[in-house]
């Protein structure tokens, strides 16, 4: 696997771009990866239909 280039994240949020169901999920091998190296780190997704700037 290849080291993750992020290191001491605070937070990651992820605003997915295709919804096929009623749940969105990301596999554990991409949370790893962009967590990696931040083990403090929050991981959170929102929905386009939820966000309003």
């Amino acid at each position: 696997m290849v080291p993750s280039p992020f290191a001491n994240l605070e937070n990651v949020t992820i605003f997915p771009a295709f919804l096929e169901g009623p749940e969105v999920t990301v596999s554990s091998e991409v949370k790893n990866y962009l967590l990696d190296d931040s083990p403090n780190a929050t991981f959170t997704m929102i929905l386009h239909q939820v966000y309003t700037p």
